[in-house]
């Protein structure tokens, strides 16, 4: 069978989504149309290529690990920009920022990964002009999100389709 490329992420709640939905609706009236508007807002923790082979082991080590991890505190409260990539992303507050550093780790640690995905956070908006950017900053304001991590998700990539399906929930205790 052929390889495939996947993501551990964080999906959050549904209140929390319409939240950033409501964000983004608000970025569209300041520059208009821009790309990443109709994306789901997920906290990516880690991306990798594996054989469907891998994929029963790296589903065992993801029930495993997420069998150990208790709940955390989610904290998004800051607009930044990245120059380079032209993206506005919602940033982690620092506990939380440890809290999913260290599950990203661990993950990492478990599953053999040689590269950690840095810097997790909500991405709400991509390839932008450094005015369109800059714009956004000035004009938004965030209040902060907040939500509960109670689980991860494995997603595999769809080259036809070229987006990620959810393959399956691993809820914590």
């Amino acid at each position: 069978m052929g390889t495939g490329y996947y993501a551990i992420a964080i999906i959050p709640d549904a209140k929390v989504v319409e939240q950033i939905t409501t964000l983004k609706k608000e970025i569209e009236k300041i520059i208009g149309w821009f790309p990443g508007k109709e994306s789901i807002p997920i906290l990516t923790i880690g991306e990798f290529e594996a054989s469907s082979e891998a994929l029963q082991h790296i589903h065992h080590v993801i029930t495993n690990t997420c069998q150990q991890t208790e709940r955390f505190p989610i904290t998004l409260n800051k607009l930044i920009k990245d120059d380079d990539s032209g993206s506005i992303y919602i940033a982690l507050d620092d506990s939380s920022d440890i809290a999913i550093v260290n599950l990203q780790k661990l993950l990492h640690q478990r599953l053999n990964f040689k590269k950690q995905k840095e810097e997790p956070n909500i991405t709400v908006g991509e390839l932008l002009s450094e005015s369109k950017l800059n714009l956004c900053l000035d004009k938004l304001k965030l209040s902060p999100i907040k939500f509960q991590c109670n689980s991860v998700v494995l997603k595999r990539f769809n080259t036809d389709l070229q987006h990620y399906e959810l393959l399956e929930k691993y809820p914590f205790i």
